[in-house]
């Protein structure tokens, strides 16, 4: 599972997404949920409110097919979805799925239009 993260991006959408899921693998999801924050280059998050996460790994890297691709939320997600390289990582992640039905099985957006660029449609607020 992989959470992208952007610049401004809303640091409790990341937060939450990932406890919940390391919450249900504690209580015995299976499979269990290798959750991993991944940004541009590897850079830290930085949220709106001007903390950071650091420890992201390269979007540029992740190379494994991922069953769970999540697109970070915030004030940012406009410019993330305005630039051609998040944008590009997005599609090319949202499209590698090991059963070939060219599509992950769960693709989602925590309130932000990158994701929804990214793989064809559009986000509310999202810029045409």
């Amino acid at each position: 599972m992989v959470i992208i993260g952007f610049e401004q991006a809303a640091l409790l959408g990341i937060a939450c997404v990932s406890d919940t899921l390391d919450v249900a693998s504690q209580q015995g999801a299976d499979p269990r949920f290798d959750v991993r924050l991944a940004s541009l280059r590897g850079r830290p998050v930085r949220g709106t409110s001007g903390l950071s996460l650091l420890g992201g790994t390269p979007v540029e890297r992740v190379r494994d097919p991922i069953a769970t691709l999540v697109v970070a939320g915030g004030t940012g997600h406009l410019d993330a979805a305005g630039n051609t390289e998040p944008v590009r990582h997005v599609r090319r992640l949202a499209h590698q799925w090991p059963s070939g039905l060219g599509v992950h099985r769960r693709v989602g957006a925590h309130r932000g239009g990158t994701a929804g660029r990214a793989t064809g449609g559009h986000a509310p607020g999202d810029r045409p």
